[in-house]
């Protein structure tokens, strides 16, 4: 009996001890459950701000993305500003150039404005004096113009006395050419009535000194000359009888019509005659001589035009001499006689040979118009060393 009841002691007493154990574990558990518990908590808590944060995070890098897309937009915009920023520079500097220039041309003209703004008043001026003067010299026209009606009435009745007198007169001139080609020599000659001369030299409308008329006023009074041989038959029976020499060789006509105008002496005048005044008075300066020439050429159907211009004799010369020549249409280059070369002017695609008018000077030695060795002779010679042509005056 004694050796049970110790065992059930020691059990009793161990069966105590593992109680209190029980009970120690049991609050240690409890303990730590509600640490755990406690802990759990703080975890989902702290889980719960990790998702929130992990979705911020996802926004901010959403937005860093997005952010960084319109960075490289906004960069390729600036790029482009800047691009065009450099490109306006330069136009903007060369723009400044400009405007300088434009300002500077602007004060030139704004000065020249003022200085004509001057001078307009100062032409106003003289202008209404010059219409006080006009007024007054209006007022002198009418008397004397009444005066000189008054006058051409006596001229005219003058003029028929002497129309009168003079209808029996009659001008002759006589010719020498050389018909090169059969070595034979005629004298063609030129009978001019008196009133036919007169008619054409008491044209003083057309004895105009030349040097004062513009192109148009000179044209119109050269085409008067040139064509009045259309109604002067002298004139065509002088060509009509270099034609008949010539027969259809149109080079020797060329060459004897200019053998005829080279007869004539040179003599200054202020303004160009009528190809028969020319022929009766014996003489003429370049462009009478030249007129003359032309309108034997036109008369024997040939095509010739009137070279107004500048000829130098020298490179030396400055500026050349105011001369007048004559350019004639071949069907073929003039070969009669060797020459080096042969001058031409081309008009309206078409070459003219020119020709020399002015030959004879009563103050030189006589030298006879066929005398082709000599350079102005011939047609193609220019005997000048240039001659600059300004107009043309088509015969």
């Amino acid at each position: 009996m004694s050796g049970i009841s110790k065992s059930t002691g020691i059990l009793t007493g161990l069966s105590i001890v593992l109680s209190f154990l029980l009970m120690l574990y049991a609050v240690e558990y409890s303990t730590l459950n509600a640490e755990y518990e406690n802990l759990y908590a703080k975890y989902q808590e702290a889980e719960q701000v990790l998702r929130e944060k992990e979705s911020q995070l996802q926004s901010a890098n959403q937005k860093i993305e997005r952010l960084t897309d319109e960075l490289e937009s906004v960069a390729m915009k600036y790029q482009e500003l800047s691009d065009e920023y450099s490109r306006l520079r330069g136009s903007y500097e060369s723009l400044k150039v400009e405007y300088e220039d434009i300002k500077a041309s602007y004060d030139s003209l704004k000065e020249q404005y003022e200085r004509l703004q001057l001078d307009y008043d100062t032409l106003m001026l003289n202008y209404t004096n010059l219409w006080d003067d006009y007024i007054r010299l209006m007022g002198d026209y009418v008397n004397i113009s009444s005066k000189y009606h008054e006058l051409l009435m006596n001229q005219t009745l003058y003029q028929l006395k002497f129309y009168e007198q003079i209808k029996e007169v009659l001008y002759y001139r006589q010719f020498i050419v050389y018909d090169y080609k059969h070595k034979k020599y005629y004298m063609p000659y030129v009978l001019v009535h008196a009133f036919t001369y007169w008619r054409r030299r008491s044209d003083v409308n057309r004895h105009i000194p030349y040097l004062t008329l513009n192109y148009t006023t000179l044209k119109d009074y050269y085409d008067a000359s040139l064509k009045s041989w259309r109604e002067d038959w002298p004139i065509k029976y002088l060509a009509h009888q270099l034609r008949q020499i010539a027969g259809d060789d149109d080079e020797l006509y060329a060459n004897l019509a200019l053998q005829v105008v080279h007869e004539l002496y040179y003599n200054v005048t202020d303004y160009t005659k009528y190809p028969i005044e020319t022929v009766v008075e014996g003489s003429g300066d370049c462009d009478s001589l030249s007129v003359l020439l032309a309108s034997l050429l036109e008369a024997g159907g040939l095509d010739a035009i009137v070279l107004i211009g500048y000829a130098k004799s020298s490179q030396e010369e400055g500026f050349g001499g105011g001369h007048a020549m004559v350019a004639v249409r071949l069907a073929e280059e003039p070969d009669d006689w060797s020459r080096k070369s042969y001058w031409y002017y081309m008009y309206r695609g078409k070459k003219y040979w020119v020709m020399e008018a002015t030959w004879l000077n009563p103050e030189e030695t006589v030298t006879f118009p066929w005398q082709y060795e000599i350079i102005g002779s011939a047609v193609g010679d220019l005997p000048w060393d240039s001659f600059e042509v300004r107009c043309v005056i088509d015969a």
